[in-house]
């Protein structure tokens, strides 16, 4: 059996400290960033479509095309309703669901870029809601913005602690 060098003493004291340090800056991070808002849209007055205030035409739209993004992306067919979705949120940028519908299209075709951008765009809208600052922070990662992804996750534990 061959014998593997053993780590000298200091060697590991190294990478215990590094690896404390690294603990702390993340904890510093999230300390900071739990203060901010999750948007700075967020800080400002925006005119949200609550569904309920929606028109009946505008809220069948927005249904019927649930219903076709569910389908999409469980059958990996989100390409095909994408043009909709987009053609739904520029007609009515100010409601949150057409952004969250468009940031799942997004992601399912492995553009995290273009994902992020259409999560946040909802939370601008409506920050209450829990579920999409996970998938905000996730994105997030996934792009190395590591900040930002703290403070979607502290966002989301404050919405809901569960």
């Amino acid at each position: 059996m061959e014998r593997r060098p053993r780590p000298s003493s200091s060697g590991i004291w190294i990478v215990v400290l590094i690896l404390g340090l690294g603990i702390s800056a993340g904890l510093l991070a999230l300390a900071y960033w739990s203060d901010r808002p999750v948007a700075a849209a967020a800080e400002e007055e925006l005119e949200v479509a609550n569904f309920d205030d929606l028109d009946s035409a505008t809220r069948l739209e927005l249904e019927q095309l649930e219903r076709r993004v569910e389908l999409a992306l469980r059958n990996a067919r989100g390409e095909q309703v994408l043009p909709s979705v987009a053609s739904f949120v520029e007609r009515h940028p100010n409601v949150p669901q057409g952004h969250n519908l468009l940031a799942m299209l997004h992601q399912q075709a492995n553009d995290p870029g273009s994902a992020y951008r259409s999560y946040t765009a909802s939370l601008a809208l409506d920050p209450k809601q829990a579920e999409v600052s996970i998938n905000a922070g996730s994105l997030a990662m996934k792009l190395n913005r590591h900040g930002e992804a703290t403070q979607h996750y502290s966002h989301a534990v404050e919405l809901d602690p569960k």
